[in-house]
């Protein structure tokens, strides 16, 4: 086949499907496939795939960087690709979602949270224009609207999880994903019987390094550091290649050590990460390096936390 045309002729000739029948099994229009059967119409696939590829850069820059370098980069990509995706197909539409979903993580992690909630629900619109119900681009976009929310007090981190586990045809990691986002957001909002049944859930479906961490975070958000201990541990071991992630964890299990008022552990947690933080450029580690400077004061006496606490600054400077 040499092109999109020739596979809807293949796709038609198998099924014995009209040209009409086909735009609707696609969610497109029929004039459209006809200019696609007939030559005279760029379907948007090199565009969906170039989008996607930006996407997948970014992805992989943040692991490597931290957000605060492709804050810019970000927001321009998305406010470019969301007027063009809109009046795109709907593998395009689906690209633009995914570079959306991206764009807001990398927001989250600069803290410009409105901002991130904003690009995040043109995400789910995006992919929900897509006929992408089965769960890729929309449930992705449903994960990130919860993070982004959870804090709130309103309610809307543990909306936008269920949202997103309403969606038909799921598959485990999706869902394991939005079960620990519903368990974080009900942890935040003090609900430890149903925080604890929705980790239980994301755990029985996945053992991925963002699933176990956030099941972790959420543990120590309900005072259970023991628990979080193991997840959180299994989280850092996943991500050792990240250096953003890792240190993420890294973090939390220095917070998990001073909530548990272990100072031994904590210091030495703090050293580990002293040594990681100057790679990575994001607001979101800073704040965590300085909630546990400011909570290790009061141990400042013992040798190993003031020498880690001295570490902490320098990379914090």
């Amino acid at each position: 086949m040499r092109d999109l045309g020739d596979a809807f002729l293949a796709v038609m000739a198998d099924t014995g499907w009209s040209a009409s029948r086909l735009a609707r099994e696609l969610g497109s229009s029929q004039p459209w496939v006809s200019m696609v059967l007939a030559g005279k119409r760029d379907p948007g696939v090199r565009r969906a795939a170039y989008v996607d590829a930006v996407a997948t850069r970014l992805a992989q820059h943040e692991a490597q960087l931290g957000g605060a370098p492709l804050a810019r980069e970000a927001v321009r990509h998305a406010s470019r690709v969301i007027p063009v995706a809109r009046s795109g197909g709907p593998a395009l539409a689906a690209a633009a979602s995914r570079l959306c979903r991206q764009s807001a993580l990398i927001l989250h992690d600069v803290r410009k949270l409105g901002q991130a909630e904003t690009t995040a629900r043109a995400a789910l619109a995006l992919g929900l224009s897509a006929g992408d119900t089965a769960a890729s681009a929309s449930a992705l976009a449903c994960d990130v609207l919860s993070m982004t929310t959870a804090h709130l007090p309103d309610g809307r981190g543990a909306m936008y999880a269920r949202r997103g586990l309403a969606l038909g045809g799921l598959d485990d990691a999706s869902a394991a994903m939005l079960s620990a986002r519903l368990g974080r957001s009900l942890a935040l909002a003090g609900r430890s019987g149903p925080a604890r049944a929705s980790f239980d859930q994301a755990l029985g479906l996945d053992g991925s390094a963002e699933v176990t961490g956030n099941c972790g975070i959420g543990l120590t958000d309900l005072g259970l550091c023991g628990l979080a201990e193991d997840h959180l541990t299994t989280a850092a071991r996943l991500t050792a290649d990240s250096p953003f992630l890792h240190a993420l964890y890294l973090a939390r299990l220095a917070k998990s050590a001073l909530r548990a008022r272990d100072p031994e552990l904590t210091a030495g947690r703090m050293a580990t990460l002293a040594a990681l933080a100057p790679l990575v450029d994001s607001p979101r580690l800073t704040i965590h390096l300085k909630h546990l400077y400011d909570g290790t004061r009061i141990w400042e006496p013992i040798p190993e936390v003031r020498d880690a606490r001295d570490g902490l600054r320098e990379a914090m400077a």
